[in-house]
């Protein structure tokens, strides 16, 4: 059923919007975006990582530490097109046996993109969430989901 979408409402941390969107495979998840103009909706989910990186308006930063991969995004423009930027992501390629660290300021749909790109390829995936540290969103490990990091 890779052609069904569930729709939902963008205010809520990153580190949720990326739970439910995995906790919905195989169903596709997309995103409204009403502030940037009426009736916007992103899809967040069926993206892949590649050894080429491809967007538009993101500058990534990837490390790969002893433990971790961070992978840190933030935008070039803040005038950003987020469809456009969406419908161009390649994630970065990180190893595949550590857990991958998001860290990103804006907007959600492209952290929950990410995110997605790396779901089935990594231990586990935390999102960065201002206040709390590192939450683990997605996780086919030992380590719990809603952990914090």
């Amino acid at each position: 059923m890779k052609n069904d979408v569930v729709t939902t409402d963008w205010a809520c941390p990153g580190w949720l919007l990326t739970t439910i969107a995995h906790a919905l495979h195989p169903v596709c998840v997309a995103v409204k975006y009403p502030q940037w103009w009426p009736d916007a909706v992103l899809p967040v989910s069926w993206f892949e990582m590649e050894e080429v990186w491809k967007w538009i308006d993101l500058k990534f930063d990837v490390k790969e530490l002893e433990d971790r991969t961070e992978v840190i995004f933030s935008l070039e423009n803040p005038n950003i097109d987020a469809q456009a930027t969406i419908n161009s992501l390649v994630a970065p390629k990180v190893s595949e046996w550590k857990p991958v660290f998001i860290s990103w300021r804006w907007p959600i749909a492209i952290l929950t993109a990410i995110a997605d790109a790396y779901a089935h390829k990594v231990p586990f995936v935390a999102c960065f969430q201002p206040w709390t540290w590192n939450v683990v969103a997605i996780s086919h490990s030992d380590t719990d989901l809603w952990t914090v990091l």
